[in-house]
């Protein structure tokens, strides 16, 4: 399947979600079905299969429109980390990374609506709060 990576200036990667694995192409004559993003060594992709919206972390996956799916995201500010979780449907996975904000100078994120802008991990949390954002990217990747 063909996902782009809308933080790596919409980049394009065919993404094989049983094996989790993915390499760059430069054009693609398939329609894109959903994003993908490397968390440093972690593939994330989020696409649509079958009439849901699957978030896939490794080789984990999820219906991220499930009631029983929780996604949980928060910065630890004087690690200068973010935590990403997941847990619903008889499994979990977290991830825990560098803030996108510590490399700027003397920042610390006063704006929560700037982290989806600047981290995909908190656009995966965007969409996951927001059942219209979901029928549109299904309507779309569909």
């Amino acid at each position: 399947m063909i996902l782009s990576k809308p933080y790596d200036q919409n980049r394009l990667v065919e993404f094989n979600p049983r094996l989790a694995n993915h390499h760059l192409v430069s054009d693609s004559n398939q329609d894109e079905c959903g994003v993908f993003h490397l968390e440093g060594d972690i593939p994330v992709a989020l696409y649509c299969d079958s009439g849901k919206l699957i978030l896939q972390l490794q080789n984990k996956c999820w219906d991220i429109a499930s009631p029983n799916v929780k996604l949980n995201y928060f910065h630890d500010f004087k690690l200068a980390k973010t935590h990403f979780s997941i847990e619903g449907d008889g499994q979990s996975d977290s991830i825990e990374y560098t803030s996108w904000w510590s490399e700027l100078p003397g920042s610390i994120p006063l704006n929560p609506e700037e982290d989806k802008e600047e981290d995909f991990m908190a656009y995966l949390l965007d969409v996951w709060k927001n059942e219209r954002v979901q029928k549109k990217l299904i309507d779309s990747w569909g």
